[in-house]
């Protein structure tokens, strides 16, 4: 598993392109930012199914999620605050079969210019 630390400018859309080497067809993806890993609340969620800020892609040799956080999404978010984050991609089996490569902290920086 990777560790990306992210950082997210409050008002501001933020765009993160994650690739991963498989194909991963069938698949679908999520992202979740809580504020701590043991809280239950969500700070932001994300989705590709329903497209809910994450447009997924399988490929033959790798398959890319681009999560986006749009400026209204960041712009409502506190700041400044602190969090963790992962992405999992996950196919409906039954159990469903989940892979999640990167994780990480992010920080939410105070936008200055409304």
């Amino acid at each position: 598993m990777a560790e990306y630390d992210w950082t997210i400018k409050q008002g501001q859309t933020e765009t993160l392109t994650i690739t991963y080497a498989a194909d991963l067809t069938g698949y679908q993806a999520r992202v979740q930012g809580r504020e701590t890993f043991e809280s239950t609340a969500t700070i932001f969620s994300l989705t590709s199914s329903p497209a809910a800020g994450i447009v997924f892609t399988a490929g033959a040799t790798a398959s890319t999620a681009v999560v986006t956080l749009s400026s209204t999404a960041t712009a409502a978010l506190s700041a400044p605050s602190t969090g963790v984050w992962d992405i999992e991609f996950y196919d409906a089996s039954s159990p469903p079969v989940v892979i999640s490569p990167v994780r990480g902290g992010f920080v939410v920086l105070p936008e200055v210019t409304r």
